[in-house]
């Protein structure tokens, strides 16, 4: 008997904006690192313009420069 996986819903893009900008207060702070669940929300933002340039503005603060921002969210070869 087969098993029967769960349904994923893709997040809208509201959604997205949403976890963006909570997470560019922590980012921005002094010290961060990222987490991997970090790399998957950025990863996540490139279906949304507006949420993808929060964060990356907020990685970019974090002390990231925008080339590495834009490699781990898989957006450069």
């Amino acid at each position: 008997m087969k098993r029967q996986q769960k349904f994923h819903v893709p997040p809208t893009p509201e959604f997205l904006r949403d976890v963006a900008s909570r997470a560019a207060r922590r980012i921005s702070s002094f010290g961060w690192r990222p987490t991997p669940q970090d790399i998957a929300a950025l990863q996540a933002s490139t279906g949304d313009a507006i949420a993808y340039r929060t964060a990356l503005r907020s990685w970019r603060a974090g002390g990231f420069k925008v080339r590495a921002a834009k490699k781990l969210a898989g957006r450069s070869p």
